[in-house]
């Protein structure tokens, strides 16, 4: 249902399994958020942030208005992000 659920449920998994890190791979925005909340658990993590092909290449800039529409809707989950640490902090989740 949401990210700290998930750390609780893999914590358990792993609790049953004597293990005591993980290896998470998730996106790059949400990585440093997913790493806490599975850090709070207890477990040692080793946070691998994904990436696609197409985030690593540097396109060349433009000032097309679509482009630029574009580029900041790809700020939405970033935006996301920082609403997201804010409430896992506030709850105590982090």
């Amino acid at each position: 249902s949401n990210t700290a659920a998930q750390a609780a449920g893999v914590a358990k998994l792993a609790n049953r399994q004597d293990l005591g890190s993980i290896l998470l791979v998730t996106s790059s925005a949400h990585s440093y958020r997913a790493a806490r909340a599975f850090r709070k658990t207890g477990l040692e993590v080793v946070s691998s942030p994904a990436t696609r092909p197409a985030d690593l290449a540097s396109p060349r800039p433009s000032v097309r208005p679509h482009v630029v529409l574009q580029r900041i809707g790809n700020l939405a989950p970033v935006g996301y992000e920082y609403g997201a640490i804010a409430l896992y902090w506030w709850r105590g989740w982090l």
